[in-house]
């Protein structure tokens, strides 16, 4: 295993290389003789690194040449970053070679490690006892089913996983069962540089069994034409176990000849492009060996140890689950811990010292041994260059998630990733990447709609292995408060700390001197000053939550640094951030209060990615012609239309994410618009590939044309607002493969994105209301390389027969009450039945309205076409508002009287029906004082026309009699409030706001809080569109629709109780004294419910009747009670024998209805389809909102 070290060291000479290449390129005013000196240590060092590379390819070396590479290379690695140390580098570098010559360490090199023996380490697995093994008869029937389909022609299977996952195990498994059924077997196992001749031998003689005189020819274009010879016709079974390379597959395919006699291939391999390859062109026959699950791990874990998990002692229990739990499924980890643990004490503490152990060094036996020389195979078959990004990722703590993109850059800074082609270094490092996932050596956990891996984890054995060898090569130095792992010399070079405290830093303190790579996990009052790192090239403060901005006070002096990520809560870059001149990658995404970049960041011309969490940019940002990432800026008042135009000259910007705040009312919108859409037209033209517009406001001004089109874009997102129509300049998008966006989808909408040629993802979120079909259907002739799609609407979708033919993921709703109409356009699983290759599907059922057998019938309906399609799809079944479902049948909907009159007096308002038969209570007399919102001196009362689906029918609006101008200062702090309200509804369900310009401004929303996020998102907008229309200059306003409460101004209204009743109404068929007293009952145990944490919704029923609440969420949970009893006494009291009522008092609402029909159909059908006007009123006693004078 001593190749570890040297192929750490060949990554850092590697980057050493080229920096000094670097170096030479650039006309620096170097002293005479400088540039010569620098060359010659670019040639030696060249040369040392290519022997480096030959001594990463051996498992052993002897003392001499191990301790040449340890003491001298690697000394030399790590003083190459002080300049002026040049001369006493080349007397260095120059001793070297001498020594390398003087005891001849090419030779020793060269002849590698030809006279070790290696032990085939198959042997456990295939003398393995049947009744030993766990979790391998599932994967070897399966395996079996695949190789006996009947099928004449030759079949090849292949079985990829990591090392110690069992597949020589279970293909063993497989050959016992099924071996005899073939005229000839033969199993084999290849090594990393196999011998064919030997290989082809064995299988001669265990085909030919029965066959005296066996070749011994030594000759490998003999070998296989015997073998081919005598397979011709021969129905044949042979397994190659253990291949390392495509060359080895394809040298042993030419002796397994074609026939049509069923014969049978098994190859495993832990490299999934060569089990592609070998079963190519039929990609279904690779087959992915699963981890154990849970239970089989415990299974075989206890059985080693103690025979049964029965006899486990309880208090080694929950510490075994523990250690099962970091073997993360693999076999050979968990028979390994088992076997150390077999040699301790039945002591809680010995087997806590070992759990603590798993990731950072396991102590040395025979077992561990064992396991690590398999798991180091596929360490040693790894490329030099991947060697090094894999044991970067010691770094990492256990179970980190760690997400591609993110590691890529963290390699490109510390230059371990070189360009190759026309591969730009993010796409180059993205490869490396996906080859560690391709060998099996990182686990992917997260997949893109496209099939790339978007995250991976390091299982446990894998990281014990990197981390070892990366502290004993120095090449990493890992602390945290439970283990220190310590170079055993003062140099430390990349430095991984996660503590909370300084204490274990105390006893070994570090000499950062030389560290160029510094992570700090979570949050520690003590941290190490960054004015002690001169040599700093990448930091990353991760998990800092509580980090101040104090900290970085000395960021300014690490001239060297390349890459800095920071997660805190309560940072604020320091101006002096232009003398970080070296800059490349700058990630600020989770650093949510970070405001306004500072305005020096425009002279960090070497930044070429720059991440922020809704930040605004300054100007001049046209000087950062290196950016190619840019995400998430805000463009709002504050924005100059200049810095709009200087986006447009960025021509290397390949990726944009921007936060559009530009209020419909602003006056310059034609301007920020247009500067806007002028220069997405410029940077479509050049590189821009991925495009994201999220916007609380209208973005229809983007359905105007581009010129030029972005024709090479491939990632679209537009959110935050719906577009009336799918713009026209979009169908010239070729390259697209990715579209998100929120669109009032009709028929036509589908058949404009059905024509996409390149299409792969797609999700559609539609308006909560206004769609004219009833069901949507989606036909056979397009979406033709469509794998995923989502849609999210109030409306139903139909798949045709032959539509959507490459699909593999579903998320879809159903309306169950409409499903009556759907079944007009198809059968009643929705065309499910005509998917055939899904694999993941996710229905979300709507029953409100509905009866329960009818949701029941839409989920068997669905249940039913799933399980016969023929890739089985996982199937997710999710019901939203079930709490409204009806037991019985509907009532018939009762449209309710309009009202259409107000007393105009300010002592009492008697609320007046249009016709007194359709009233089921008596009218309601309040006092004006209370009926007021306490918060509105104008409350204006609008009908709708829309009804059951729409969460955003209108209620009530008001408005403040006060007037604020258009250019002040409270107007920008209006817009704040509303932008910030508008953002942040698709996230949660409440919350409040203090505008930043004018700290007098303040706003909140309220949505239901047991509706999706997509109904509140779409609410609060429609919500802000009404206040903007209803309440342009109002110096305070409210309105409250269906599903959701918007309200800002300028007095102190946030965590103030409020039980003014400012609407009531009652309805439904008169229901009689039961009905009253199941009415009382359920809300009764409205009142009663206990008030959950963070949500203020509440429910209750009684019989055949339900209720429900919703508190504004700056309620306490004992005023929320308060305002519901009191919602609940006005119900009582005002609506008589109704079967459905509701009341909206200042902070709270409250509804009741009986089954069937209910609030939804009663309540809220209107006939006129326009808002108007039915009533003012205007209360002497007080005025709520404060006036301003602007």
């Amino acid at each position: 295993m001593d190749g570890f070290m040297a192929s750490a060291a060949t990554g850092v000479m590697s980057s050493l290389l080229a920096k000094l290449a670097e170096l030479l390129g650039e006309d620096y005013k170097m002293q005479r003789g400088m540039r010569r000196e620098i060359a010659f240590l670019k040639d030696e060092l060249g040369s040392m690194n290519a022997l480096l590379e030959r001594l990463a390819g051996s498992e052993a070396l002897d003392p001499q040449t191990k301790e040449w590479r340890d003491q001298k290379v690697k000394d030399l690695v790590t003083r190459h970053e002080i300049a002026e140390q040049i001369q006493e580098l080349k007397a260095r570098i120059v001793e070297a070679s001498h020594r390398r010559k003087r005891y001849k360490i090419d030779d020793t090199a060269n002849s590698g490690a030809a006279n070790v023996i290696p032990v085939d380490r198959r042997l456990p697995a295939l003398y393995a006892e049947l009744g030993s093994l766990v979790g391998s008869d599932v994967p070897r029937d399966e395996i079996i089913k695949l190789l006996d389909d009947g099928a004449l022609a030759v079949k090849v299977v292949s079985i990829v996983g990591c090392g110690g996952l069992g597949k020589t195990t279970v293909v063993n498994q497989v050959y016992i069962n099924i071996a005899e059924k073939f005229d000839c077997q033969a199993s084999v196992s290849l090594s990393q540089n196999p011998d064919m001749v030997n290989i082809f031998r064995s299988i001669l003689s265990q085909v030919k069994k029965d066959e005296c005189g066996s070749t011994s020819s030594c000759d490998k274009e003999l070998l296989i034409n015997e073998l081919r010879d005598f397979l011709k016709d021969k129905r044949y079974f042979i397994v190659i176990d253990d291949i390392w390379s495509t060359q080895a597959w394809k040298t042993i395919k030419f002796a397994l000849v074609e026939n049509t006699c069923g014969s049978r291939v098994i190859v495993t391999t832990r490299i999934g492009t060569i089990a592609k390859s070998c079963s190519s062109p039929f990609h279904h026959l690779v087959y992915e060996l699963r981890m154990l699950g849970e239970d089989d791990s415990k299974r075989l874990f206890f059985r080693r140890i103690f025979g049964s998990e029965d006899k486990c002692p309880h208090h080694l229990k929950e510490v075994s689950v523990e250690i099962i739990k970091k073997c993360g499924g693999l076999p050979l980890a968990i028979i390994t811990m088992a076997s150390l643990l077999t040699t301790k004490s039945y002591t809680r503490a010995d087997w806590l010292k070992v759990s603590n152990s798993i990731g950072s060094g396991l102590e040395k036996n025979c077992d561990v041994e064992e396991m690590n020389m398999i798991l180091s195979l596929s360490y040693n078959h790894l490329p030099h260059h991947l060697k090094t990004c894999l044991l970067y990722l010691s770094m990492f703590p256990e179970d980190y998630v760690i997400k591609r993109d993110y590691l890529v850059r963290r390699w490109v800074a510390e230059g371990f990733v070189s360009a190759h082609g026309r591969r730009n270094l993010e796409d180059e490092g993205e490869c490396y990447f996906n080859e560690l996932i391709n060998r099996s050596l990182i686990q992917p956990v997260d997949f893109q709609y496209d099939g790339r891996v978007y995250a991976c984890r390091v299982h446990d054995m894998i990281l014990d292995l990197i981390t070892c060898k990366a502290v004993e090569e120095n090449f990493i130095t890992v602390v945290t408060n439970r283990k220190q792992m310590l170079p055993s010399h003062g140099k430390v070079h990349r430095l991984s700390l996660e503590y909370h405290g300084l204490e274990t830093l105390r006893t070994n303190p570090i000499f950062t001197t030389h560290v160029r790579s510094l992570n700090i996990f979570r949050y520690s009052e003590e941290m190490l000053p960054l004015s002690g790192f001169h040599s700093l090239r990448v930091l990353d403060l991760d998990g800092n939550e509580n980090l101040e901005s104090c900290y970085l006070e000395d960021i300014g002096k690490l001239y060297q640094l390349r890459y800095l990520r920071i997660k805190a809560s309560n940072i604020t870059l320091l101006e002096r951030i232009e003398e970080l001149q070296c800059l490349v990658i700058l990630d600020l995404l989770n650093c949510p209060n970070l405001g306004e970049l500072p305005r020096s960041i425009v002279q960090l011309q070497n930044l070429k990615w720059l991440t922020v969490h809704r930040a605004n940019l300054p100007d001049g940002v046209g000087n950062m012609q290196a950016l190619e990432f840019l995400s998430l800026v805000v463009v709002d008042y504050t924005t100059s239309t200049n810095l709009l135009e200087e986006l447009g000259s960025l021509t290397k910007l390949r990726t944009l994410r921007l936060d559009w705040r530009i209020n419909p009312l602003h006056r310059d919108k034609k301007i920020y618009e247009g500067n806007f859409v002028s220069s997405l037209g410029k940077l479509g033209s050049s590189n821009l590939r991925y495009l994201t517009l999220i916007s609380p406001w209208s973005l229809d001004f983007l359905l105007e044309p581009w010129s030029p089109t972005p024709h090479f874009l491939q990632e679209l997102v537009i959110k935050g607002w719906h577009l009336n129509n799918i713009p026209v300049w979009m169908a010239s998008l070729t390259n697209l493969t990715y579209l998100d966006v929120e669109v009032k989808v009709r028929q036509e909408t589908l058949q404009i994105l059905g024509d996409f040629p390149a299409l792969q993802f797609l999700k559609v979120s539609s308006n909560a209301a206004g769609s004219e079909a009833m069901c949507l259907v989606v036909s056979n002739d397009g979406f033709r390389c469509l794998k995923k799609f989502s849609f999210v609407g109030w409306v139903n979708m139909m798949f045709k027969e032959g539509a959507v033919p490459a699909l593999e993921t579903l998320e879809f709703q159903i309306i169950a009450h409409e499903m009556h109409t759907a079944r007009r356009f198809g059968s009643p699983d929705f065309g499910i039945s005509h998917l055939s290759t899904l694999r993941n599907l996710v229905v979300n059922v709507h029953c409100e309205g509905t009866r329960i057998k009818e949701v029941e019938a839409v989920e068997a309906a669905i249940r039913s076409a799933a399980s016969m399609l023929p890739n089985f799809p996982t199937l997710g079944l999710h019901r939203f508002l079930e709490s409204e479902l009806s037991q019985s049948h509907r009532l018939p909907a009762v449209r309710f009287a309009r009202l259409v009159a107000f007393s105009n007096s300010p002592a009492n308002l008697t609320l007046k029906p249009a016709r007194e038969d359709m009233a089921m209570a008596t009218p309601t007399r309040v006092t004006a004082a209370a009926v007021v919102l306490r918060v509105l001196s104008l409350l204006i009362l609008l009908r709708t026309g829309t009804c059951a689906d729409d969460y955003s029918a209108f209620v009530y609006a008001g408005c403040s009699q006060g007037r604020y101008s258009a250019d002040s200062q409270y107007a920008s702090g209006v817009d704040s409030v509303l932008t910030s309200v508008a953002s942040s509804a698709p996230y949660a369900p409440y919350d409040n706001f203090t505008s930043p310009t004018d700290s007098s401004v303040v706003g909140l929303y309220q949505c239901r809080s047991d509706l999706p996020a997509s109904v509140c998102s779409g609410c609060v907008r429609s919500a802000i569109s009404r206040l903007s229309s209803l309440c342009a200059w109002a110096v305070g306003g409210a309105v409250q629709l269906r599903a959701c409460f918007v309200r800002y101004g300028n007095d102190s209204f946030l965590g103030k109780q409020d039980t003014a009743v400012l609407f009531k109404k009652c309805g439904g068929t008169p229901g009689d004294a039961g009905g009253v007293a199941m009415r009382d009952s359920a809300l009764g145990a409205l009142v009663a419910a206990a008030a959950p944490a963070g949500g203020g919704f509440r429910t209750g029923g009684s019989g055949a009747v339900q209720a429900m609440s919703q508190c504004v969420g700056d309620l306490g949970a004992k005023p929320c009670s308060d305002c519901v009893s009191a919602a609940a006494a006005q119900l009582k009291a005002g609506c008589g024998y109704a079967t459905a009522g509701e009341v909206y008092l200042g902070k709270c609402y409250a509804r009741f209805w009986a089954n069937g029909g209910g609030v939804q159909m009663i309540l809220s059908c209107y006939s006129d389809d326009t808002d108007s006007v039915v009533g003012w009123l205007r209360p002497r006693s007080y005025l709520t909102f404060h006036e301003v004078q602007h």
